[in-house]
């Protein structure tokens, strides 16, 4: 099933399985058309288990990664990069090491000054166009880490030292990568919303039930900082990939 809300594309798949191929192969099919066009593709990618299925499907694609410059979208604040909780540590075991991109610009979280290296990495992201962005939704609706209330649509920075929503600290702790909520960092470092709109296409890849309300209010709700991943409906190339149980719909006979 294919409709639009707004600007956004989506898809409801008749089963999740087949949900992380879609994301890859649209993705395969982007960053091959914009290195034919431009030699390079300059990709921002999301982490987390919902993105998994994604990264082991690109293991059966033929992607020219020697092309890619990779971004990831945020960091925690105050964990070392060795950590294994850590999204850059993420993007290194599943997406560096199996396929090693030409270049790999990592967050450093435990930077002296979070906003000096929020400024430092904007300024990489700044330097030539975002051709890709590959991203889930929170369960609380953020993008990137930009939360509820929080997100500012019309934010001139693209990367920002961000509060994290308690909601969100929860979500770490329930997929397994924390303990407790209280060894989750109170703070990351994210890119904005426009930061992630500036993708020339974006890709949002969701699956599991536990995100169903999200979606729900993404596809229904006023464009709004309340809802932060309503920011995606007015996107010019967007594409969001559901299945049954995350877009609660039910599952075909």
């Amino acid at each position: 099933m294919t409709f639009a809300v707004d600007g956004l594309t989506v898809e409801i798949h008749e089963r999740a399985e087949g949900l992380g191929d879609r994301a890859a192969t649209l993705f395969t099919d982007a960053v091959r058309a914009v290195v034919d066009e431009h030699g390079e593709a300059r990709v921002l990618i999301g982490t987390g288990n919902a993105q998994l299925p994604f990264v082991r499907a690109l293991a059966t694609k033929d992607i020219p990664w020697a092309a890619v410059t990779l971004f990831q979208i945020a960091e925690y604040v105050g964990l070392p990069l060795d950590h294994p909780a850590t999204y850059g540590t993420w993007i290194q075991e599943h997406l560096v090491e199996p396929f090693q991109p030409g270049i790999v610009h990592r967050l450093d979280g435990d930077a002296e000054s979070p906003l000096a290296e929020a400024e430092r990495y904007e300024a990489l992201l700044r330097e030539d166009p975002i051709d890709i962005v590959l991203l889930g939704i929170g369960e609380n609706a953020h993008i990137g880490l930009n939360e509820p209330h929080a997100a500012w649509f019309e934010d001139p920075r693209w990367v920002r030292v961000v509060a994290l929503a308690e909601a969100s600290r929860q979500q770490e702790v329930g997929e397994g990568h924390f303990a407790v909520i209280d060894d989750v960092p109170a703070r990351a470092i994210s890119v904005t919303v426009p930061g992630l709109l500036a993708g020339e296409k974006i890709i949002v890849n969701v699956p599991e039930r536990r995100k169903a309300a999200a979606i729900a209010a993404t596809l229904s709700a006023p464009v709004g900082p309340a809802v932060p991943s309503t920011a995606l409906r007015t996107h010019h190339d967007a594409i969001l990939l559901l299945e049954p149980e995350s877009s609660n719909a039910p599952s075909p006979d």
